[in-house]
């Protein structure tokens, strides 16, 4: 590429010895290029506007030129469907929480329903085992009815009484067995009233032995929720 210099009268190289004075020749110069590639194009990379494997440094071209970037309303729809997505994904979670909290209600409804329903058995169980030990021990008078009246008939017995030992052996057996009935009453929390009957056949059973007040002062000490209504039914 030739010059000005090179143009001008009398310069080597020339092919002309005297140009016209008239005629003027445009250079081109070659700095601004250098310019271009030496500072322009990195720095375009680094601001991101160049393609993801990185302009091409010998091409001199500008990065737009090199990358292909999609039109900004063809961005606009992608980033929507995240965006819908992203709802999506945030309306399912809500629908398992959702799903879980009433799993959990349900399953605490049923556990309340069986710990109601298993209660209520155990009560009926218990209360069975109550008149089941109180019909076992009045089958005694039923094989020994020759002892009844000292149980019952408020009949005095005496140690030359040859039924003396046996008297005195269910005598203890029916304590044991009414202060055992009156325990289960009060693990099972039974209000006083609903035992009310259970209370007064015992003290009516005080009150018509003897044998039966005498032996519990004895062992007063091996007994405990039958010795208030003893004492009471006793002392009369």
């Amino acid at each position: 590429m030739q010059t000005e210099d090179t143009l001008r009268p009398g310069a080597r190289g020339s092919s002309r010895a005297t140009p016209r004075a008239s005629v003027r020749v445009r250079t081109v110069g070659v700095a601004p290029l250098v310019v271009w590639r030496r500072h322009l194009v990195p720095w375009a990379y680094a601001c991101g506007h160049a393609s993801s494997r990185g302009p091409d440094l010998r091409s001199g071209y500008p990065p737009s030129l090199l990358t292909s970037r999609a039109p900004n309303h063809q961005r606009g729809y992608g980033m929507t469907d995240r965006n819908e997505r992203r709802e999506d994904i945030k309306l399912r979670l809500e629908y398992v929480k959702l799903a879980m909290s009433l799993a959990g209600m349900a399953t605490l409804i049923f556990a309340g329903l069986q710990w109601m329903s298993s209660n209520r058995i155990a009560t009926q169980a218990v209360y069975q085992q109550m008149a089941t030990e109180w019909r076992e021990h009045l089958r005694t008078f039923a094989d020994k009815p020759n002892i009844r009246e000292y149980l019952e008939s408020s009949a005095e017995v005496i140690q030359a009484d040859p039924n003396y030992q046996l008297v005195l052996a269910v005598a203890d057996v029916r304590l044991d067995t009414m202060d055992a009935i009156l325990t289960y009453a009060g693990l099972m929390g039974y209000p006083r009233n609903s035992i009310q009957g259970w209370r007064n056949t015992f003290a009516n059973a005080f009150h018509n032995s003897p044998i039966l007040c005498t032996r519990l002062r004895e062992t007063e000490t091996n007994y405990g929720l039958i010795v208030p209504i003893a004492k009471q039914a006793c002392g009369r």
